[in-house]
């Protein structure tokens, strides 16, 4: 059964613009954390955008070891125009943090998030973007930005939750397939002896 992966940090080539990069994995702004269905509320203090002028670029998320990955939610910036959000996007794993791959079946664009002036205003809060993919094993995921919805100021995102579980340790395999061993031995004397 997935559950909610929280990075332990986020990197960008990207730079940052009034905001901080932390806030799109620590749950400022969410109703709940850690959460995969949380709603988000708009503000500039508790998402992230790139330097003025820097519009695509790469994103890394460590997750803080090994995890099998099997999708995420994602809150992308909203304002009044959705410009500034992500849009084109490959998502790519990596275990060391240097060598990443595309991963197959993962989305490769974000929706647009506009929001009408009376929303803006009165708090109005929107709930993620579900995205999966086939399980990945991997330490680290990466964003490899190619656009957003239109800005050639800036790119944005409000906060990003990853779907799965912890990879097994080897000693909880080991034992795993010692149990399997012995039930299939056992197995195997049970009908051994119906001959």
């Amino acid at each position: 059964m997935a559950g909610v992966i929280v990075p332990i940090s986020a990197t960008t080539d990207m730079g940052s613009t009034l905001s901080n990069l932390n806030n799109t994995i620590n749950g400022n702004g969410l109703n709940a954390f850690p959460s995969l269905t949380a709603t988000h509320g708009l503000n500039l203090g508790n998402s992230w955008s790139s330097a003025v002028g820097t519009t695509s670029g790469k994103i890394d998320f460590n997750l803080g070891g090994a995890f099998v990955v099997d999708g995420l939610s994602f809150w992308n910036a909203s304002s009044f125009t959705g410009v500034i959000g992500i849009n084109g996007v490959a998502i790519q794993s990596s275990m060391d943090g240097l060598n990443f791959l595309t991963i197959a079946g993962a989305a490769t664009s974000f929706s647009r998030v506009s929001l009408t002036v009376p929303q803006a205003f009165f708090g109005q809060r929107r709930g993620p973007q579900l995205v999966s993919f086939a399980p990945v094993t991997a330490n680290f995921i990466r964003f490899a930005v190619n656009s957003n919805h239109g800005s050639p100021l800036t790119t944005g995102f409000a906060e990003v939750a990853f779907s799965g579980a912890p990879v097994p340790e080897p000693t909880s395999l080991a034992i795993g397939l010692v149990m399997v061993g012995v039930a299939w031995r056992t197995r195997r004397k049970s009908n051994a002896n119906l001959i």
